[in-house]
């Protein structure tokens, strides 16, 4: 069960939400309706994931992040929210969000691709977590196997503070334990707890019968956790003054047969204890002890096969010898049972044979780097066919061990099994396939419907009715007259004088009308804020209970009731995106902007699929609206929607008398001639219409202009003119 806590401002979102995510069951959704409270929440019972909106009082969904982050790097977050503005998404996805959701669409697709980002984000933390402290531990077993003319006190300090590391503590001990004459003797202590303890000549022998809690484990003949040292317990001796500070505490016994002979303890980690941890101990120190053991052997013998054998058949994970013609000479019985072969069946035989059919046969799986001693070892990850005909994805760390000459005697190979990573990485990108074709089907159903039901025709339009009414408005606005207004300059003069002169000072009778007019540009603008954001939340719970109304009728008049519920929200929403652009237009002051940056971006927003995008633009810079940016989104947009068979955009700079002339053009299906003008009209289009009539705004707040040169079926060509001391050139950068 997939802990989820979600945070949201709006309950009504929360409650939607919930519903959606907790149907078919696999995840308990907490609710939280601020930032502090999720906080709080999250410190008390640490959630497997969070969900956040973006925009919430006190504490917005990035400051959130940035907290989260700060506190559990590890814990996944995504962002869901109805704020669509890209340096959000860029922002959240640097600080470490998983995914970014803009709220707004199918609510079914919607609500089902948030539970599948949910579940691949915990999936991936807990797979990624695993494989990171396995494969952290197998590097430090393969550093202690090549620790060849070290000494056994440098192995241990070594091993030791690795598992300090693998187990997140700050002190840590390794003691060898002589059952026979119960006593524990102190072999190695970490470097941190050398610097803390104050006490200068410890003992190094202890006898097990006066040890407290650190002996508990030998006593018991098993690993013990204590995660809060300073609770009463009657096993506690207590420890000297001077000696360390102990949080938290946790030892390892390290057997040897039925006998203990090691016992290894860390402590004070920041959080409590867990198997996991004993797991990660048991094994390091458990290589480790193999590994004491084969170093005492080559001290007597010196010879390379006793030296392996020690650890060979640890089940950590599969391992194989074999001969520098990269025949399998010996193999453990891990690998077995992840190919299904028998040792007999394998030993003999060479990599090649297991390959997949996918791949290339007479390719050696050793990199001839580590044949010639250019690399000590290789890592690489391969897929082998089993003998039961499946195939396993592996991660196979190859070394070679050499003669006393320098040659290659043999080589070591480490093979762990990442199937179930591979199958993750699958899912993924299957998912993204999935949604894709999703995406196609429902745009052939919308056409279909709209080609087959007539009564489309009248609603369009009625919308088109709405979009002139909506147009008159704008214009209005523009004009500083909202319809139905009284007149302004005698009555509000005279009240506003009325109102001054009552005052005790009089010292604010010098207002004049612009100040008026900044009051009200600044109270629209806060109105416009406030609605759009209240309009997105409503009409994604509006979206939501239409689905859920969907899903308990198959009553025909009704579902076409719900269907023309919908195409109202989509209209309400594409009208709401461009009113937000449209009240930001000539907001700002012109500023110098690089165009090639400006088109990487916007390209960088876009799904270009197989279109290639050239650029002849190094160096030019425009004097232009904050907003120029969006002309290329526009610009591109348009072209990879309406090109079909386009596969290339050229944009470049041409200076002529008029000014510097900016062309983009593709090799698309281009524009007609009786179209040529009026796609820069308002209405004119598939979607808005509006996205051509905002580009030629926007250039008109600089005094630049555009127009649409293409000759009709050969591509179309937009040519944005641009008048001279706007533009210049700047020299770039060799570093």
């Amino acid at each position: 069960m997939i802990s989820v806590l979600l945070v949201d401002d709006e309950p009504a979102i929360l409650d939607v939400a919930q519903i959606f995510l907790e149907r078919g069951g696999g995840m308990k959704v907490s609710l939280s309706e601020s930032g502090p409270n999720a906080l709080e929440m999250h410190g008390l019972h640490p959630f497997d994931i969070i969900v956040s909106d973006y925009e919430m009082p006190g504490m917005n969904g990035i400051d959130l992040l940035k907290e989260v982050k700060s506190r559990d790097p590890d814990t996944p977050f995504i962002i869901f929210t109805g704020r669509g503005r890209e340096h959000v998404a860029i922002e959240a996805l640097n600080l470490g969000a998983s995914f970014y959701l803009q709220k707004g669409g199918d609510p079914k697709s919607q609500f089902a691709e948030l539970k599948n980002m949910i579940e691949q984000a915990v999936r991936h933390k807990v797979a990624e977590g695993e494989v990171r402290l396995n494969e952290s531990r197998l590097a430090a077993i393969i550093d202690l196997h090549q620790m060849h003319g070290a000494g056994t006190k440098e192995i241990c300090d070594y091993a030791l503070e690795k598992a300090i590391e693998l187990t997140r503590s700050r002190i840590g001990y390794l003691a060898f334990v002589d059952e026979e004459t119960a006593t524990l003797t102190m072999y190695a202590w970490s470097r941190q707890a050398l610097a803390e303890c104050m006490i200068r000549e410890a003992p190094l022998h202890y006898p097990l019968v006066s040890t407290g809690l650190w002996g508990e484990a030998v006593r018991l003949r098993r690993p013990v956790i204590t995660n809060d040292y300073a609770a009463e317990n009657p096993e506690k001796k207590g420890y000297p003054e001077g000696h360390v500070s102990v949080i938290r505490h946790m030892n390892v016994p390290v057997f040897e047969g039925n006998r203990i002979v090691m016992l290894a303890g860390v402590g004070n980690k920041e959080t409590g204890y867990n198997e996991s941890d004993i797991r990660q101990v048991t094994l390091l120190m458990g290589g480790l002890w193999q590994i004491l053991k084969r170093k005492w052997a080559e001290e007597e013998l010196r010879e390379s096969e006793k030296r392996l054998r020690s650890y060979f058949d640890l089940p950590l994970v599969g391992m194989a010898i074999t001969s520098p013609e990269m025949h399998w000479v010996e193999v453990n019985d891990t690998l077995c049972r992840m190919l299904g072969y028998t040792a007999e069946e394998l030993v003999g035989k060479t990599w090649e044979g297991f390959a997949a059919d996918d791949y290339p046969k007479g390719k050696t799986d050793q990199p001839s780097g580590a044949l010639t001693g250019d690399v000590p070892a290789a890592t690489f990850d391969k897929k082998y066919q089993r003998k039961d005909g499946s195939l396993i994805s592996v991660r196979v760390s190859s070394m070679p061990v050499r003669n006393e000459n320098g040659s290659v005697d043999y080589f070591v190979a480490f093979i762990q099994d990442i199937t179930s990573l591979e199958k993750t990485r699958q899912e993924l990108q299957a998912s993204k396939e999935r949604m894709t074709v999703t995406q196609e089907e429902l745009g052939a159903a919308r056409t279909a419907l709209a080609e087959k039901n007539e009564r489309l025709l009248r609603e369009e339009s009625r919308l088109r009715e709405s979009e002139a009414k909506f147009q008159s408005l704008k214009e209005n606005i523009g004009g500083g007259v909202l319809p139905g207004d009284p007149p302004a300059e005698p009555v509000a003069v005279q009240e506003h004088a009325e109102i001054i002169d009552s005052t005790p000072t009089g010292i604010s009778r010098g207002k004049t009308a612009d100040d008026q007019t900044d009051l009200s540009d600044r109270k629209f603008t806060l109105m416009d804020t406030i609605t759009r954001h209240d309009i997105i939340n409503k009409l994604t719970v509006l979206r939501g209970y239409i689905e859920l109304m969907k899903e308990s009728t198959e009553d025909p008049v009704m579902r076409s009731y719900i269907r023309r519920q919908e195409r109202a929200v989509e209209a309400i929403q594409d009208i709401t995106a461009f009113t937000r652009t449209y009240r930001d237009l000539g907001m700002k002051e012109p500023s110098w902007q690089d165009v090639a940056v400006a088109v990487r971006n916007s390209a960088g927003l876009l799904e270009l699929k197989s279109v290639t995008i050239y650029m002849d633009l190094a160096g030019l810079f425009v004097l232009a609206d904050p907003l120029f940016e969006k002309i290329f989104y526009n610009l591109i947009e348009n072209a990879l929607q309406y090109g079909k068979k386009i596969t290339r955009i050229h944009i470049s700079a041409l200076e002529k008398d008029e000014g510097l002339v900016i062309i983009i053009e593709d090799d698309g299906t281009g524009i007609t001639d009786d179209q040529k003008e009026r796609i820069f009209e308002p209405g004119v289009g598939e979607n808005t219409g509006y996205g051509l009539f905002l580009v030629r705004e926007i250039l008109s707040m600089t005094r630049f202009s555009i127009r649409e040169r293409g000759p009709a079926g050969a591509g179309a060509r937009f040519e944005i003119v641009i008048p001279h001391g706007s533009y210049r050139y700047e020299r770039q950068s060799t570093d």
